[in-house]
């Protein structure tokens, strides 16, 4: 039970003062945090929302944000059993409100916006109790293919076993552990924390938060990932996209990280594209939200690049 929560403990024990979460994107840019740093503050909030009236396994909302609280407030929510339904802060009124209104938490819970170092602010939501599922993560909302949000549960267990099946893969596919694992998007929901937290905690890999991959950022991209020596980046197909449009070209000279795509069509013109022009693999990942994200990946080539039209399970 609880095993992310009990690998994130593991972590700052064993590799107090490794990083665990390099912040390179304003406003934060410059913060390092160390596995011992997210338990230490995670104590820190979690002494906070008892204060504020926050009572063990209940359901709670957390607005999610680019922030250096995000993952020591999720290590505090789990310290509670109080699992938070992931809410993105782009989402319209509308959206926002249904899934409260399906969820039903307790509290919601949001991250602070004024640089105090304040703890976050806590706001009761439902009138009664909002009993939490059994050993849950969080509660993320998809649409899938059916165009109907629904709630999926994240539990420890399965994230926990289904993360360490998934990062076989990885090692197989570039022939080494990973080490430092790029984020490049903005922080919008489970699929976000997975790829790139929840596969950190897993592997005890450094997550660097890299500015957000736009058409303004995207000309520096391999500079910055050459700069901070990222071995492992995720890039959705609108991302590949930008990068295969504005980004200069990579160093060849320079080991290139693997470069793993996913969780929407990948066309095999944009993918051969990308493979083309920076000499590298791209490897189309496919999941669920319901397998913890990706399960299933591409495999190298007789060329050395990732086919476009078979794939192979991750173990």
């Amino acid at each position: 039970m609880r095993e992310l929560l009990g690998r994130h403990e593991d972590l700052a024990s064993a590799r107090p003062d490794e990083p665990a979460v390099v912040h390179a994107r304003e406003p934060h840019a410059g913060t390092v945090q160390t596995w011992a740093d997210l338990c230490v503050r995670a104590g820190e909030i979690q002494e906070a929302l008892t204060d504020q009236g926050v009572k063990p396994h209940q359901v709670c909302s957390l607005v999610l944000k680019d922030h250096p609280d995000l993952v020591p407030t999720l290590l505090a929510l789990w310290r509670l059993d109080c699992p938070p339904v992931l809410l993105d802060a782009k989402w319209g009124a509308r959206m926002t409100s249904s899934v409260l209104a399906h969820s039903t938490p307790a509290f919601g819970v949001t991250l602070d916006d004024g640089g105090t170092g304040a703890p976050p602010a806590v706001a009761p939501l439902a009138p009664g109790p909002s009993d939490a599922p059994s050993d849950a993560v969080f509660i993320g909302y998809t649409s899938g293919s059916t165009g109907d949000p629904k709630a999926i549960v994240f539990t420890h267990e399965r994230l926990y076993e289904g993360t360490l099946g998934n990062a076989s893969a990885p090692k197989r596919l570039r022939g080494g552990p990973v080490r430092r694992i790029a984020r490049s998007m903005r922080m919008s929901g489970s699929g976000v924390i997975n790829l790139h937290h929840t596969w950190g905690a897993v592997l005890g890999a450094t997550v660097v938060v890299l500015p957000e991959l736009t058409v303004s950022t995207a000309r520096d991209y391999w500079a910055r990932i050459e700069a901070h020596g990222i071995d492992q980046t995720f890039l959705v197909p609108q991302l590949v996209e930008l990068v295969n449009r504005f980004a200069a070209d990579r160093d060849p000279g320079v080991d290139a990280p693997l470069c793993l795509t996913g969780s929407a069509p990948l066309s095999p013109r944009t993918q051969a594209r990308f493979q083309r022009r920076f000499g590298t693999p791209l490897y189309n990942a496919y999941g669920l939200s319901e397998t913890s994200s990706a399960a299933f990946f591409g495999h190298r080539g007789p060329d050395g690049l990732a086919p476009t039209a078979s794939a192979s399970p991750s173990g």
